[in-house]
């Protein structure tokens, strides 16, 4: 089953001024209903347009939109990767005290290759360690 939605917007401003510039904003959001109509009427089918055109937002399924002819096919996402099997191997073995220091391990290696030199790593290491945090992590 696929999660995603296509939703048609109604063209909506907010407008305030004189008589005269109401009237030309009144003008320019008529023109971007048209605009929203004519590129709708080069893909789908007029019954399917005029019945978004009615003022109101539309929200779709990726189904409903292949049918309407809004999209040229729905192409399924990839299964997300196991974070816990990958990040985690101890904890996908059911070790808390080895996940625990696995989380450790990484979570340091990743932000090693996040710190532009070995000092700043050394320095957030030393927090780290001195911070009592390393001893509880690990058990």
């Amino acid at each position: 089953m696929c999660a995603s939605l296509a939703i048609r917007y109604t063209p909506r401003q907010f407008a305030y001024g004189t008589h005269k510039e109401l009237i030309t904003d009144a003008a320019e959001l008529a023109r971007c209903q048209r605009t929203v109509e004519e590129i709708f009427l080069a893909r789908c089918p007029r019954h399917h347009v005029v019945s978004w055109m009615d003022g109101q937002d539309h929200y779709l399924t990726a189904e409903q939109a292949l049918k309407a002819g809004l999209i040229d096919e729905i192409i399924e996402a990839p299964a997300p990767p196991d974070y816990r099997a990958t990040l985690l191997p101890a904890a996908a073995a059911n070790d808390p005290d080895k996940a625990a220091e696995d989380i450790t391990i990484e979570l340091l290696l990743r932000l090693r290759g996040q710190l532009k030199n070995a000092s700043a790593f050394q320095a957030v290491l030393k927090a780290f360690c001195s911070s009592g945090q390393a001893a509880s992590a690990g058990g």
